[in-house]
């Protein structure tokens, strides 16, 4: 309390004034506290400490604040430039001695990528500031990046343009880190801090700073909001994971507004097609990443593939048991650019399934669904995997009086999910998501989203882990299989010919080596 006061004031002067309201009301007892909360360095920096109390972050985000009003903005504005991205994003190129000092070199031109500008403050630390999304700047939370040094050295890093108010990094999260030498990302840093600050950028709100200290080696160590998942990591799991019977069919629905492929995955025992059209297997859709800074999604996605494209026998009595119909990167211009929440015109695409704009991704991926829907039996299930910046755990975000899948969840003991957290309702400002869509509009029972953390799991005991996501993708596939166990059964099949197209293309059906050739055509 009396933070955002100071940092609102009109003048140096009346900041100073109740900058020292505000250490008089703590009293000095908690200032000397503060004032020793930010005495980082040396192996306390180095330290990876995932177990921070959240008292002493707090702590600590106050004390920066406080600091960062101190600085005379004249001051601030002579600070040494290392890096900036110009002309709508176009890298600054090695040799310019704006990108590289004697410490360290910075870079972000790859896929997915995010950083404008950095510059050093006088105490060695490095300001950082982020692209908003693209023609969208009021969103700005994902980063990814890479810093190169040439020796070992702890650097104090600031990202100042953070656009959410409530994070899990004042409750314990860490970044994410791939380190020299290093294969698998890790969880980085220590010192932690989240605080609001006094920049501003036209048209937007409030913006908040995430501070932390990191320990590099010598080389070259990538740094990003959570493990980051690209387009590419989708074709190499599917040639990973490539299936030796013939269960697996993919469809390019693009090209998107920026040119690129928009995969659709069909997942079913193909070979058993004249049972299959006996029964008129249901549809359970799968769908990840229309926010394309949501990484954890991706995921409980990779999950979901790896247990259904498997050859164990559980996997074969779900593919003989439902056609799978899996949408797993929704937004590859969003990650591709390094968006948080938007396609490359600057939407936020889980606010349009209802009227979507013509050409867009979800224009495309919504003609599938009502495709699907109204091929009986239709859509059984539909999951749409989503993160949460502000909470940890597993959760959903679920349609009024749609418990069973949370229920199953919460009776599985995963050790993710969090039934508490679960919300049962269709707002209007949700109209036009996925799953609102989904439930009203095609009458899709179980139609939820599903909400995982960047942080935590929920007893907030240790960091959630990619392996852990991976699990979960897998737990929610067995609870469709669960929930249809007590469903009603189907109606009969109007029409061989209708059940089999709705099945597989004509064109498609029975071709040898489908999963090879479908990959291939990705």
């Amino acid at each position: 309390p009396g933070v955002v006061e100071v940092a609102e004031a009109a003048t140096e002067e009346e900041r100073r004034r109740r900058w020292e309201v505000l250490l008089e009301a703590r009293g000095e007892e908690a200032a000397d506290r503060l004032e020793a909360s930010l005495a980082l360095g040396g192996d306390a920096a180095m330290a990876n400490d995932s177990n921070e109390d959240t008292a002493d972050v707090r702590a600590r985000s106050v004390t920066e604040i406080l600091e960062h009003i101190k600085v005379d903005v004249a001051t601030a504005e002579a600070w040494p430039l290392l890096f900036s991205a110009v002309d709508g994003g176009a890298v600054v190129g090695e040799g310019d001695p704006r990108a590289v000092d004697a410490e360290v070199c910075i870079s972000a031109g790859f896929e997915g990528g995010n950083l404008r500008r950095v510059r050093r403050d006088p105490s060695g630390g490095l300001e950082i500031l982020l692209n908003g999304d693209t023609n969208n700047s009021k969103s700005c939370f994902w980063f990814f990046f890479e810093l190169s040094a040439c020796e070992d050295v702890v650097l104090r890093l600031r990202i100042v343009n953070l656009s959410k108010s409530g994070s899990t990094f004042l409750d314990g999260q860490h970044v994410a880190a791939l380190r020299p030498g290093d294969e698998a990302w890790t969880r980085g840093g220590s010192g932690y801090a989240y605080f609001p600050n006094r920049y501003a950028i036209e048209g937007c709100g409030r913006l908040y700073t995430l501070s932390f200290s990191l320990a590099l080696k010598v080389g070259t160590t990538r740094i990003a909001y959570f493990y980051p998942y690209l387009l590419g990591d989708v074709f190499a799991d599917l040639r990973v994971l490539r299936p030796g019977g013939d269960w697996l069919d993919a469809y390019d629905l693009g090209p998107t507004p920026g040119g690129r492929r928009l995969p659709m995955l069909v997942i079913t025992d193909f070979a058993d097609v004249v049972a299959a059209v006996e029964r008129q297997r249901p549809r359970v859709v799968v769908s990840a990443r229309v926010h394309p800074g949501e990484a954890p999604a991706s995921h409980m996605m990779r999950g979901v593939l790896e247990l259904l494209l498997s050859s164990s026998e559980e996997a074969r009595a779900l593919r003989r048991r439902f056609v799978f119909v899996v949408f797993p990167l929704l937004n590859p211009d969003g990650v591709a650019l390094g968006n948080g929440r938007s396609n490359s015109a600057g939407l936020d695409l889980n606010r349009y399934w209802e009227n979507p704009p013509a050409g867009s991704e979800v224009a495309v991926v919504r003609r599938e669904l009502a495709k699907l829907q109204a091929s009986p039996p239709g859509i059984f299930a539909h999951l749409d995997l989503h993160a949460h910046s502000g909470k940890h755990g597993v959760f959903t975000l679920s349609n009024p009086g749609c418990t069973a899948l949370p229920d199953w969840l919460a009776e599985s003991g995963d050790v993710l999910f969090d039934r508490a957290q679960c919300t049962f309702s269709a707002t209007k400002g949700k109209r036009g998501s996925a799953r609102c869509v989904s439930w009203r509009e095609f009458g899709v029972l179980h139609a939820h989203t599903i909400e995982a953390s960047y942080g935590k799991i929920p007893s907030k005991q240790r960091h959630l882990t990619a392996a852990d996501l991976r699990q979960l993708g897998g737990t929610l596939v067995r609870a469709c299989a669960a929930m249809a166990e007590q469903a009603p059964p189907p109606p009969p099949p109007t029409t061989v010919a209708v059940a089999a197209q709705a099945l597989v293309p004509a064109a498609r059906r029975g071709a040898p080596k489908r999963a090879a050739a479908a990959i291939a055509r990705l």
